[in-house]
């Protein structure tokens, strides 16, 4: 061994055993050098010394066994515990690898949402926010942390394919390829990510029942659900298509993300205040150190709008209050009896009748008196999913309670003027309901928004009295229609102006329309405007 003249003047060597003991202050300078020789890849095949060395143990051993190599590798294969040494020593890279892959994730939330992502205990957890808190951005950490474990696959559903798409896929695929961790295929139209350690991610809408429905027969390690303020039939999406897919993973988790709901009775409320197991979470605008002068920003927000803080949509949008969007209702103030007055004799009763048979089936039955122009909702239906032939009998047994209602009121009435509107979109039952012997009809249908609106005024000046919740008629719990007057709101657009439409993705109004089929014949009998037509000029059409 050559050892230069400079090195043996300022380092002093001592023979071991015939060896060198290498002084403590290069140590650490030859072993860098070592493991870059011996570990890092070179020639054209990119394989370190190791590998190559390795793999000529084998190739020598597999040709000649009773070769020295041959000797050494039985000798290696035949120990005890090989085997669980390999595990051992995979399983510890691997969880040396997680543990960085997760800190990396870690250092980049703040407080409020490192506590959801550290939270390993609860495998059901809602987070209820403001906006601006950086739920999204969270649930992009949150899969990732999942999936960096190999074989599994985690599951991110917002309103519609395009929306998580838009708010998720992006962010995920980017801060995936900042932590290194490979991504074998990206596909943005079909919403999937796979990754190299055989995990996935994919991303859903949850449109409607059928895409819904699309999630079954997976197996999920995680589902976020984002927006569930607004979520179409979450409870069906939580208990009958997500819950029997988790079951196969221990560890698996649902989690919950959106704002507080805009209207009373959602699912999301419901499970918030009712269910046991369910881990909350809830913060504001204000814990975001990511977001700069939150005060001067609401105080924009504020003046733009004409309004203070103490309003109830900077409540529920900004500071995460569980306040109802009253600006938004279509029926506000409106007037409720408990009993109808003796003196209120019907000309009239009309019963108006909403099909949806994929949805809610309603039925609501208006008295009204032609020459007063007074008007009560004496009798209410709504149950969902019924077949038609048990539609039609529903229908003729309200028909024959509202006929007796009426003679107990007027025993010299026309009877006659009890009859049935109905909607127009299945005219095939609304002809088989004539063909036995009720007397329906198809209803009239213009101008939907202007009428609600003519509606809502009614309601709200007394001309038209809704019963209490929890009244009776014919044995019948009512309040159909104060449920969904209290949930019937308009949309709003993206600068929070509401708009003269129905926010149907919120919660989609069945009595409403059946009692708005009712109320236009009623205009019509009493000569008055609606829904821009005028009963002379329905009369000459």
């Amino acid at each position: 061994m050559q050892i230069s003249k400079a090195w043996r003047t300022n380092n002093k060597l001592e023979r071991v055993d015939d060896g060198i003991r290498i002084p403590k202050d290069i140590k650490s300078d030859l072993y860098a050098v070592l493991r870059e020789s011996l570990t890092k890849p070179r020639g054209k095949k990119q394989h370190s010394f190791i590998q190559d060395y390795v793999e000529q143990i084998l190739k020598d051993a597999q040709e000649d066994s009773q070769s020295a190599a041959g000797q050494w590798l039985t000798k290696q294969l035949m120990a005890d515990g090989l085997i669980e040494k390999l595990n051992a020593e995979t399983d510890k890279y691997l969880a040396r690898d997680y543990d960085f892959l997760e800190f990396r994730l870690l250092k980049t939330l703040y407080q409020e949402q490192r506590d959801v992502f550290l939270d390993k205990v609860y495998r059901k957890k809602a987070v209820i926010g403001s906006r601006r808190i950086g739920k999204t951005e969270m649930a992009a950490r949150l899969l990732l942390d999942d999936v960096i474990k190999p074989n599994r696959r985690a599951v991110y559903i917002n309103l519609k394919f395009e929306n998580a798409i838009r708010q998720c896929y992006e962010p995920t695929v980017d801060i995936a390829k900042m932590l290194g961790f490979a991504i074998e295929r990206e596909s943005k139209s079909d919403g999937e990510l796979t990754f190299a350690n055989g995990s996935q991610i994919l991303f859903k809408g949850n449109n409607n029942k059928a895409e819904a429905d699309k999630l079954l027969g997976y197996k999920y390690s995680m589902v976020i659900i984002d927006e569930v303020q607004t979520q179409v039939n979450l409870m069906y999406l939580l208990d009958t298509v997500i819950k029997p897919t988790t079951a196969d993973y221990e560890d698996s988790q649902i989690i919950l993300l959106g704002t507080p709901p805009r209207i009373n009775g959602t699912a999301i409320e419901k499970i918030w205040n009712e269910y046991e197991g369910w881990k909350h979470y809830s913060w504001d605008m204000l814990r975001n150190p990511y977001i700069h002068d939150v005060k001067g920003i609401l105080k924009s927000i504020c003046q733009e709008k004409g309004i203070t803080e103490d309003a109830p949509f900077i409540q529920r949008e900004y500071f995460g209050k569980w306040v109802r969007d009253v600006e938004a209702l279509v029926f506000k103030d409106y007037k409720t009896y408990k009993e109808i007055p003796a003196d209120f004799i019907p000309t009239d009763i009309v019963l108006g009748v909403d099909f949806g048979f994929e949805d809610y089936n309603a039925v609501v039955s208006l008295a009204y008196n032609r020459n007063t122009k007074q008007a009560f909702i004496i009798d209410e239906f709504k149950e969902n999913r019924i077949q038609a032939e048990t539609m039609i009998e529903k229908v003729r047994e309200l028909f024959e309670d509202a006929k007796r209602f009426m003679f107990e009121r007027d025993n010299h009435c026309n009877l006659s003027n009890v009859r049935i509107v109905a909607d127009n979109n299945e005219k095939m039952i609304v002809y088989e309901m004539y063909a036995k012997g009720l007397p329906a009809n198809t209803c009239f249908k213009y101008d939907k928004m202007m009428a609600l609106s003519q509606l809502a005024e009614w309601c709200r000046t007394s001309k038209i009295l809704v019963p209490e919740p929890g009244s009776i008629f014919q044995n019948r719990t009512l309040g159909v229609l104060d449920d969904e007057f209290n949930r019937t709101i308009y949309k709003r657009d993206e600068q929070d102006n509401i708009i003269n439409e129905i926010d149907d993705e919120l919660f989609h109004p069945d009595a409403i329309d059946a009692f708005l089929y009712a109320s236009r014949q009623m205009w019509y009998d009493m000569g008055e405007d609606f829904g821009g037509k005028s009963s002379e000029a329905l009369k000459n059409e």
